[in-house]
């Protein structure tokens, strides 16, 4: 058996592994994260979205807070357009409620090389509001829209969907060349991938139980630097190009109650009268009898 077999076992039983995954919980690290927002707020420039949430409400779409001296008043101006834009299209993508879409997201947007990060609530100074914490603009490979999906799609309990979802939609969405796939097409990657394993039966026991990770579950892998993005690489494309299968196959109303459902397992089950083994079969068949350009955007 091929070596990308026994790394991609790795990788599951690793992310499977409790003791190894670790999460920022319900508000994240909330001493990081304040210390964070102080010391862009002292000194950095609020943006308030001039478009509201709906049609009949006062509030804005986004707030963005900019570290100082990091980005000028027209490149965050034009991020917040960004953003915006962003915001809207992921809503009608996924058909999130009207209901559900009166409420601001919040960003600081700052220059520190480390990962982007959101928080769907986040508490400080006895305010509760969803939060995103954006790097890498200046670089042109922020995830904005990869941490937009995790605010607006925030009832997730497949940490293998939820990260996928963030992932297809950046490309679909035309966010920036940002990490896992730096704007290479997710399925060309996942092909490559997938065409090491040697039968469907493989596959089945190298993607088993992942939909099962916990609520609370996030992406962090132990070992040497270098050995951890690899492994939260591979984990990330094949989640994005998977996940971009089953939401094209489905359409966004099934899919999301997938998506939203307390057992992922259970809910493709009786949403779509298919297992899950069943599909991860279809999706890995489509990966190895479709040719993809290495930079096309699967729609």
């Amino acid at each position: 058996m091929k070596i990308y077999i026994k790394s991609l076992i790795t990788i599951v039983a690793i992310v499977l592994s409790s003791s190894l995954c670790f999460s920022y919980g319900k508000y994240g690290n909330i001493e990081r994260n304040d210390a964070i927002i102080k010391e862009i707020q002292d000194g950095g420039q609020e943006y308030i979205s001039k478009q509201t949430t709906q049609a009949n409400s006062s509030k804005p779409l986004s707030i963005i807070w900019v570290q100082k001296n990091y980005l000028t008043k027209q490149q965050a101006l034009k991020l917040q357009q960004k953003i915006d834009k962003a915001i809207v299209e992921i809503r009608n993508t996924l058909e999130i409620p009207e209901n559900e879409r009166d409420f601001t997201i919040h960003y600081y947007v700052y220059g520190a090389h480390e990962a982007s990060h959101a928080i769907t609530g986040y508490h400080m100074l006895d305010k509760a509001h969803p939060t995103t914490f954006i790097t890498w603009y200046a670089q042109g490979r922020s995830p904005y829209v990869h941490e937009t999906v995790h605010i607006i799609a925030w009832h997730w309990r497949s940490v293998w969907i939820k990260e996928g979802l963030a992932v297809y939609l950046n490309q679909k969405l035309g966010g920036e060349p940002t990490f896992p796939n730096f704007g290479k097409n997710l399925n060309f990657l996942a092909k490559k991938h997938i065409e090491n394993i040697s039968s469907n039966n493989d596959l089945s026991n190298i993607l088993a139980n992942k939909f099962e990770v916990g609520e609370d579950g996030l992406v962090f892998f132990k070992g040497p630097k270098k050995e951890r993005i690899h492994k939260k690489r591979i984990f990330y494309i094949l989640s994005g190009s998977f996940t971009e299968y089953l939401f094209t196959q489905l359409g966004a109303s099934k899919f999301m109650q997938i998506y939203n459902a307390n057992n992922t397992k259970q809910a493709i089950n009786k949403v779509t009268g298919k297992t899950i083994s069943q599909w991860e079969n279809a999706w890995a068949n489509y990966l190895r009898n479709t040719n993809f350009t290495e930079y096309e955007k699967e729609n």
